[in-house]
């Protein structure tokens, strides 16, 4: 049987027909990347260009490693030159930034990726404007060529600052960017800029890339920022771009947070309107799931359940309840009683989903874990250097069992150390092993970790005695790079507990037997049961789902539909359109109402009684 054999009279029409430039909305278990993958092995099949390709992007991951695995279990292997599979961020990295970005940035040599994920950026305070080099990973460029904040930890002014662009400490923020830049640095966030930039400013590069790669898949598009849309027009505007698909579900996106803009996947699906399409039927889940969940997306008709249950399974209405107390261990040994009663859940393919890892702290019987960058650690991130960060971190996530990453970070110190340069990135890594043999270091770093003092300590006790251990491995780690009139306020930073200014290494991923997951680890999977568990929240009035839920109980249509694309219940949707047979949702007692006034107004034909649902 062949990836072609299972697909759908609708599925066939994306795979087979569409070309040219369109959109197609995927809603959940429609079968997207399993579309993606159809199509790109049949454009594979029938390829014979040696020098173009097709390219086909995803956001994430766990998208293009889903289709190149279907790829493989095709042709038996790969995909190969001169197509390409990979996420948007190295696409534009390999393509644009990395052969081209000196022909903006005005350096003498290839860009090195700093910053995350690829190393962490440390840099100790200087005076005036380089005092702001500290936050060089920390901002990036727009469009408008204005400076805004990537990541909030660390920085010591808020929003309201970059109101003001022509404001001292704006301009300075942009001469670090300049500075760096010429040196050769470079984050992701700045690589989206500075590829726009080439595209934009060198017109015979974009007709290149355009002819290197003629057919582009863009799978998750509902994800794409506005500076990445603008992008793909760039090369749509070339008119040699024989094919474009974007294919994504706007409801589940929920990564605003991240620069996503769903609403440019919606004004492309109605600008191709003529050749877009929707992928309605839903493969994933039961019927009374689907009717269930379409209010909350914006499709008008609710999915056709395709799902094939066992012949003795009945469909499960699913469930809504309310807790108090904080009782979260409870509902969660609830759940598991109720899907061992049945003969056709498993547990292992079953999941309790929360908003945050704190709440799966809290399932584990853990206290709420503290930010990475809580205040009184603050400055130990940003005016230390990262060399002795990653020691410190290395050696605590050690302490905590997490050895691939304890080894990583320690690494990435040592290699600092050793060849003088402030930040380690994946090259950097390559680059010392070439040179230096892989066995031997190795060895040095499991010495190192077995002999640095336990991190349950502050870090100034840590530091002096981790100093004579490794002075033994030539590393320098009291005082490096910390000028004489820094050290007061290093002396005050380092009083802290280790534990207070380091995260507490991931959650365990299960509870007694069942997986526990954030929601946006879960976007794209399937699950036989789910229970989804809503805390109270704490942002202010109006960006409570809660309240949103009330809103759309409301007749004001254009407040419904502006309710549904609010990313906040855009994750509850994400959540409940992941299981198969078992939906469960948990929400604070004094909530409830609000889910029955809510159900009561939205399901089809309220042709059931609400008690069902309670």
């Amino acid at each position: 049987m062949t990836v072609f054999d299972t697909l759908s009279e609708e599925q066939k029409t994306v795979v087979y027909e569409k070309e040219g430039l369109c959109a197609i909305r995927a809603g959940p278990g429609s079968g997207k990347t399993y579309c993606v993958s159809a199509r790109f092995i049949r454009k594979l099949q029938n390829w014979t260009e040696k020098y173009s390709g097709i390219a086909v992007i995803s956001f994430t991951n766990v998208a293009w490693k889903e289709i190149e695995d279907n790829i493989s279990d095709h042709f038996g292997y790969g995909v190969k030159s001169p197509h390409f599979l990979g996420t948007i961020d190295s696409f534009i990295n390999n393509f644009i930034v990395t052969p081209f970005g000196h022909l903006i940035m005005e350096c003498s040599k290839s860009p090195k990726f700093v910053g995350a994920p690829y190393s962490s950026w440390g840099w100790t305070l200087g005076e005036g404007w380089e005092k702001y080099k500290q936050y060089f990973a920390a901002v990036s460029v727009d469009m408008d060529n204005k400076i805004y904040p990537v990541e909030r930890y660390g920085l010591e002014f808020d929003d309201s600052y970059f109101k003001h662009q022509d404001s001292e400490k704006i301009q300075n923020l942009k001469r670090v960017k300049e500075s760096f830049w010429k040196e050769g640095y470079v984050t992701q966030a700045d690589a989206n800029y500075i590829a726009w930039k080439i595209l934009t400013s060198y017109p015979e590069i974009t007709k290149a890339l355009v002819l290197r790669f003629p057919e582009l898949i863009i799978d998750e598009a509902q994800d794409t920022s506005k500076i990445q849309m603008t992008i793909l027009e760039v090369l749509i505007n070339t008119g040699n771009l024989q094919n474009l698909m974007l294919i994504g579900d706007p409801d589940q996106s929920i990564f605003e947070w991240n620069a996503a803009k769903p609403d440019l996947f919606i004004n492309k699906f109605r600008e191709w309107e003529e050749n877009s399409f929707i992928l309605s039927n839903n493969r994933r889940s039961t019927q009374k799931i689907c009717e269930f969940t379409h209010p909350l997306s914006t499709l008008e008709k609710i999915p056709t359940s395709t799902l094939k249950l066992p012949e003795t399974v009945s469909e499960i209405e699913p469930k809504i309840i309310g807790y108090e107390n904080k009782d979260y261990t409870k509902i969660s040994q609830k759940f598991i009683e109720e899907c061992k009663a049945t003969d056709f859940i498993s547990l292992d393919s079953s999941v309790i989903l929360c908003r945050s890892k704190n709440l799966i702290n809290q399932i584990n019987g853990e206290c709420e874990s503290s930010s990475y960058y809580p205040d009184e650690g603050k400055k130990f991130h940003r005016n230390l250097d990262t060399k002795l960060k990653d020691l410190v971190y290395g050696k605590y996530l050690y302490d905590n069992n997490n050895m691939f990453e304890a080894y990583r970070y320690a690494l990435m110190a040592y290699i600092k150390d050793i060849e003088k340069i402030p930040v380690c990135s994946h090259q950097d890594i390559r680059n010392y092993f070439e040179k230096n043999n892989y066995t031997s270091t190795l060895t040095i770093i499991t010495e190192i970790l077995q002999n640095l003092p336990e991190t349950n300590m502050t870090f100034s006790d840590w530091i002096d005695k981790a100093e004579p251990i490794t002075k033994k491995y030539g590393m320098k780690i009291k005082y490096s790079n910390i000028r004489s009139d820094e050290r007061h306020e290093y002396s005050k930073v380092t009083a802290n507990p280790i534990s207070n200014v380091f995260p507490l290494p991931q959650a365990q991923d299960k509870y007694d037997g069942i997986e526990l997951s954030t929601i946006h680890k879960a976007k794209g999977k399937t699950f036989d049961a789910v229970l989804l568990i809503l805390k109270e929240s704490t942002v202010d009035y109006n960006n409570k789902y809660s309240t949103m839920l009330e809103n759309m109980n409301k007749e004001d249509t254009d407040k419904r539909v502006k309710c549904v694309r609010e990313e906040e219940l855009r994750n509850i949707y994400v959540a409940i359109t992941r299981p198969k047979y078992f939906l469960k949702i948990a929400v604070p007692k004094n909530d409830l109402a609000i889910w029955k006034e809510y159900l009561k107004n939205t399901l089809p034909n309220n042709q059931l009684s609400l008690d069902a649902f309670f």
